[in-house]
């Protein structure tokens, strides 16, 4: 999907960026709101693109590419 010096996350905003990582530590929208101090509305906006920016069609498979390239560096 992306070379091998590329990284798929330098297209994304410090915010989404955030999003990202509470996602892939498995937290709701809910929880990633309270953490973040963002409403719910703002979280789904963040996930929905930062989905479109990594070409990747779910949750899951942000989750599993976050964790790929960061167990690759």
């Amino acid at each position: 999907m992306f070379g091998a010096e590329e990284d798929p996350f330098s297209v994304l905003t410090e915010r989404e960026l955030d999003v990202l990582h509470e996602l892939a530590q498995g937290l709701s929208n809910k929880q990633i709101a309270s953490v973040l101090n963002i409403s719910e509305q703002t979280v789904k906006v963040h996930i929905r693109n930062l989905l479109r920016k990594l070409n990747v069609r779910s949750r899951v498979a942000a989750t599993i590419l976050f964790l790929q390239q960061r167990g690759a560096q």
